[in-house]
């Protein structure tokens, strides 16, 4: 028999955030002024700095598909390799299991987004087509990657 250590209450945090997160695309409950401020880029950017700006956007997108993976793949993981009912995998997780998870997802996710994006500005500036710029990405991401998608597979 499993005991739910988390209880209620992490479940209850987990559906509050959620909420507190869909309401900000509303603008009657969103803080944030109503208007859009535009600012315009400047077309002199240097290489290091597209490529600092490509890494940020790597670590943004790694965040939030961090806390996505830290909450789902332990239901998928119970669903496909446990073959439990969707009832009985949802019951099983807690927040102590998601915030655990959550350890291994973040950190491989920081390695991996940015390394991505910076390989993609870096071959932006070269004169291959995007076909081969899209090929020779992914042979160096995957190659680089590798390790760190297994290590992360075998902690899930």
């Amino acid at each position: 028999m499993v005991r739910r250590v988390g209880g209620k209450s992490g479940g209850f945090v987990l559906l509050v955030v959620a909420l507190v997160c869909v309401m900000q695309m509303f603008p009657r409950f969103s803080p944030q002024a109503p208007g859009l401020a535009m600012v315009k880029g400047g077309e002199d950017s240097s290489f290091m700095t597209k490529v600092v700006g490509a890494a940020a956007q790597g670590a943004t997108a790694a965040t939030v598909a961090a806390i996505l993976s830290a909450v789902t793949e332990p239901i998928v993981n119970r669903l496909l390799v446990k073959r439990m009912t969707f009832a009985q995998a949802s019951a099983e997780i807690t927040f102590s299991l998601v915030s655990n998870f959550f350890l291994t997802t973040f950190p491989t996710n920081m390695l991996k987004f940015p390394v991505f994006e910076v390989i993609n500005i870096v071959l932006s500036f070269t004169s291959l087509s995007g076909g081969m710029r899209g090929i020779v990405n992914g042979f160096l991401f995957c190659s680089v990657m590798l390790p760190v998608t297994n290590y992360r597979f075998r902690k899930s």
